[in-house]
């Protein structure tokens, strides 16, 4: 993955959402910062980008699993890695615990 086209990934969401710059740069420093062969998947996760990210996720599945429909314990999945730091709306699911362990065992 090259530097400047994580870069411009990131500069391009920020510029065509509201959140501002400082988001983008602690983004940016985040991925400056860790080894290129791998990615600072837990680091991310805590970045406000992402808690963003996994809010805009959560309102638009009403709060329930996209899958079965159940209001309970429920986190945003990557369906797809290869937008990290950059994910759209349609590279993310909502899932409850149950289905999450009901995927997983079907891939």
């Amino acid at each position: 993955m090259k530097i400047d086209r994580v870069i411009g990934g990131i500069l391009q969401h920020s510029a065509s959402s509201c959140q501002g710059y400082a988001d983008t740069i602690e983004v940016i420093l985040m991925f400056l910062y860790v080894d290129h062969t791998k990615w600072d998947y837990s680091g991310y996760l805590q970045s406000p980008a992402w808690k963003q990210r996994k809010t805009e996720a959560l309102v638009k599945a009403g709060y329930r699993c996209e899958k079965c429909g159940c209001f309970g314990r429920l986190e945003v999945n990557h369906i797809r890695y290869d937008n990290l730091g950059n994910e759209k709306p349609e590279d993310l699911i909502v899932l409850c615990d149950r289905c999450h362990d009901l995927l997983g065992k079907d891939s």
